[in-house]
């Protein structure tokens, strides 16, 4: 549906005139009530008002109020009746000089920045742009023929109201901490004082397969479907961490689904590969998608017919697979940098991807990153919601291992690492070989256990 004509209310001392624009309206009719309205507005503002109001906008009052030919016969609703709209519903929503006025002069200005206070005028003007927009998206077809489905492809949804949580505790930037899901403690940053001998150390790597079945403190088991871990050397005190060579190891922890009939095959095919590159499927970033969507919503089946959302596939960003596997998790994502200041921080959780989801009959109920099932027993979730730590999805080991078993799957993990130099400049360094250790490694659950190994190896940047 399109709307024939516009209505806009000009307050005109204790007298509204109603103008109706574009359309279908009679173009002369239209006009007379315009010139009407002008004439009646222009005679409420004083001399020096009348002057400003001329500079700006012309005698015509062009600059406001929109020419038909040059905007309606486009059939595009003009940007200068959307102000129009805006600036009216502020005023019916309640916002007069009388009230107002000093507060929002004295109001903190801190520039374009999304983080501050607001003048009252401006929380009124972000109401009446979200309703008019509203009522275009009911009223307006997209350009370029595009199909509106929802207000997540406008991209001005800056609110996500299912997410409650202020913040995670989940360490985004700094080295991680060695916890109950990341049972890690690296002890040897200065034992070999050489950093190419250190490079080429591949003694003093983690047991991968303890970082990916772990043991919660009440005796629970559970498995890593997808971690990202990252520990830096300490900086010494008064120093910057970049101003001199450190030293870094990370390794991210990635698990996919594969039939048990192809399971054999695709994990010797994957013991050959190299990972570096990060060319392996994994799961996409929703940005635009409230924590609440996953996964029964329009948003959600928007973007899995867009392809955000691959399912069961053997495509790769380099190659094909031996056979069609699924990613196990995907990941929502919200930008503290947004108009959002609900949040203190980036909301960055992992999530079980939605065939496990499904297949399981599991929900988050809360709308926090936690899933339970029917029983109300929690299944998987994202530890450094609450606890401080890394990012991580958990599963219960024994929950999904029945669940394997009666979908006659298998489930695989690949390993991508490195240690590595950062920072301070290489040219002053004497050696000239200079690299870092590149880990590969794949792991299987097999009658229990985590059965695999990885391979370590030293890559120079430089050589003869």
């Amino acid at each position: 549906m399109h709307i024939n004509t516009l209505q806009v209310t000009l307050h005109n001392g204790t007298k509204n005139e109603k103008l109706s624009i574009g359309g279908n309206a009679d173009t002369a009719k239209s006009q007379r009530q315009i010139a009407s309205a002008k004439s009646n507005f222009l005679r409420t503002l004083g001399k020096t008002k009348k002057k400003i109001y001329c500079s700006l906008v012309g005698e015509s009052g062009s600059a406001i109020l929109p020419s038909k030919d040059r905007d309606f016969e486009k059939d595009v609703f003009p940007i200068s009746v959307l102000k129009v709209m805006i600036f009216q519903r502020v005023l019916e929503l309640g916002w007069s000089k009388k009230y107002f006025e000093e507060f929002d002069r004295n109001a903190v200005r801190a520039g374009r920045d999304s983080h501050k206070p607001e003048r009252i005028g401006k929380k009124y003007q972000w109401i009446a742009h979200h309703e008019c927009m509203a009522k275009l998206s009911d009223n307006f077809g997209m350009m370029e023929d595009k199909q509106y489905c929802g207000p997540w492809q406008l991209y001005i949804r800056d609110i996500d109201p299912s997410w409650i949580v202020p913040s995670t505790k989940q360490q985004q930037w700094k080295s991680h901490s060695q916890t109950w899901w990341f049972p890690y403690h690296y002890g040897h940053w200065r034992k070999e004082k050489d950093n190419t001998v250190w490079l080429q150390d591949n003694k003093d790597l983690p047991a991968f397969s303890q970082l990916i079945k772990v043991r919660q403190q009440n005796g629970t088991s559970w498995l890593a479907l997808e971690a990202l871990y990252k520990i830096n050397e300490p900086t010494p005190p008064g120093e910057d961490r970049y101003e001199k060579l450190s030293r870094e190891i990370w390794f991210a922890i990635r698990s996919y689904l594969v039939r048990s009939k192809d399971a054999l095959n695709i994990f010797d095919w994957l013991k050959k590969q190299n990972f570096y590159g990060n060319w392996m499927p994994k799961g996409i970033e929703k940005y635009h998608m409230f924590v609440g969507e996953f996964y029964e919503s329009l948003c959600f089946t928007y973007y899995e017919n867009a392809g955000w959302h691959s399912g069961w596939s053997e495509k790769t960003s380099q190659q094909h697979l031996p056979c069609k596997s699924l990613v196990t998790t995907d990941q929502y994502f919200w930008e503290s940098t947004s108009h959002d200041c609900s949040i203190d921080s980036n909301i960055n959780v992992h999530l079980p991807a939605k065939e496990i989801v499904d297949a399981m009959r599991i929900t988050q109920p809360r709308s926090d990153g936690s899933w339970y099932d029917n029983s109300g027993h929690l299944v998987a979730f994202d530890p450094s919601i609450k606890e401080t730590g890394p990012g991580a999805m958990l599963i219960r080991k024994d929950t999904f291992e029945e669940f394997l078993q009666d979908n006659d799957l298998e489930i695989l993990w690949i390993i991508l690492g490195a240690k590595q130099l950062l920072g301070g400049s290489y040219s002053s360094e004497s050696d000239e070989d200079k690299g870092r250790m590149i880990v590969n490694g794949v792991y299987r659950l097999l009658d229990g256990a985590i059965d695999g190994n990885i391979e370590a190896q030293f890559r120079p940047y430089r050589t003869s």
